[in-house]
């Protein structure tokens, strides 16, 4: 086995990506109840005020947004908006959410299962790659799966509250689901076939805590590594098509921690990092893994800690009908009472290209 090293300075240098919408949410802290989730566009360096607006009209504390594979919708948690305030009992009313970029509509798909009570907490939503079912994580315990067609549920581990499964995400095949179990330094990384059947332990590192999986191709997985009493968390990455399994040297490796990566597209991996030179606390990040750059995205990134970030070459949207010519910041146009449908594309292959990602 050849292990791949990549050697990244510790310098990030302005960003060169221009193409492409990013998603995340900032927050002062996870227990302050002001999570928001930002929308924007890398090529004309704006926000997407409509999904904005609307996601901070229906939902507070939001966060960890996904977009869809197609680029027109978002799934996300967050706390349904309430006219009475939440007190510390917040966490137990954790529903799921998904905008659509097209009609600027926010479903409560907590609400639409039959979930959205006191105690039936619903966290970290994916899609599948056919946009056909939501994944998420249920009581703080198994996986389950919503339909978006019929809001039909169906249960996808059983594991119980002995064994928390968290942060569910589909491979790009369709596949697999990769997520992790447990908490601290006891957490370990597994997955199992979407279809069912056993589940395969596939990070387990003694007295770490190995969290976050993102799926860079169906055969290579990022995740992030924690250790109690150090400041140095880094992302790695295992190759899935090797047996045992194969793993890189950290990457983008320095004294900060890095954590929630997320793919790109091709060698480009994004996460947020508490490195030096930021905004202030969690800044958005992302490395080139065959130049061995680093780039901060300071335009995007705000004085709060952004998380939980996730990336698409396109965004397909609709502008809400006008009565008078509308220009938007996106682009976008509405005409007359018209609207107009717009998509934001960059060719897939030029920052999809899942092959030879890895020399392992």
């Amino acid at each position: 086995m050849v292990t791949l090293v990549i050697f990244i300075t510790d310098r990030a240098s302005a960003t060169p990506l221009t193409e492409g919408w990013i998603a995340f949410h900032s927050y002062t802290s996870y227990t302050s109840i002001d999570g928001v989730i930002s929308v924007f566009n890398l090529k004309t360096n704006t926000h997407y005020e409509f999904a904005e607006l609307t996601i901070a009209n229906g939902v507070q504390h939001a966060m960890n947004p996904k977009f869809s594979s197609d680029g027109s919708q978002l799934v996300f948690m967050g706390l349904p908006k309430s006219s009475t305030p939440y007190d510390d009992s917040w966490p137990n009313y954790l529903d799921i959410f998904l905008y659509d970029f097209h009609t600027d509509k926010l479903t409560n798909l907590s609400e639409k299962a039959g979930m959205s009570y006191e105690g039936d907490v619903e966290e970290d939503p994916d899609f599948s790659p056919d946009g056909q079912k939501v994944i998420f994580k249920k009581n703080r315990s198994d996986l389950w799966t919503i339909d978006l067609g019929t809001y039909g549920l169906s249960q996808v581990t059983y594991d119980g509250v002995e064994k928390e499964e968290s942060g569910p995400r589909y491979s790009p095949d369709g596949q697999w689901i990769a997520y992790w179990i447990s908490s601290g330094s006891n957490a370990d990384i597994y997955r199992i076939p979407a279809g069912g059947g056993s589940s395969e332990a596939i990070v387990s590192n003694e007295n770490i805590q190995d969290m976050y999986p993102a799926y860079l191709a169906s055969d290579y997985l990022l995740y992030s590594r924690w250790r109690e009493g150090f400041v140095d968390d880094d992302i790695y990455v295992v190759n899935l098509s090797q047996n045992p399994y194969s793993h890189t040297s950290a990457l983008f490796n320095s004294d900060s921690d890095d954590s929630d990566p997320f793919a790109i597209g091709g060698s480009l991996v994004g996460f947020s990092s508490n490195r030096s030179g930021g905004k202030g606390g969690w800044d958005l990040f992302y490395g080139n893994l065959y130049s061995n750059e680093l780039y901060y995205l300071e335009i995007a990134s705000t004085t709060k800690h952004d998380l939980g970030g996730t990336f698409t070459p396109y965004l397909s949207t609709t502008i809400p009908e006008p009565s008078t010519i509308l220009m938007l910041s996106t682009g976008l146009v509405g005409i007359a009472g018209y609207a107009v449908i717009k998509s934001h594309r960059k060719r897939r292959n030029s920052l999809r290209n899942s092959e030879s990602l890895f020399p392992l």
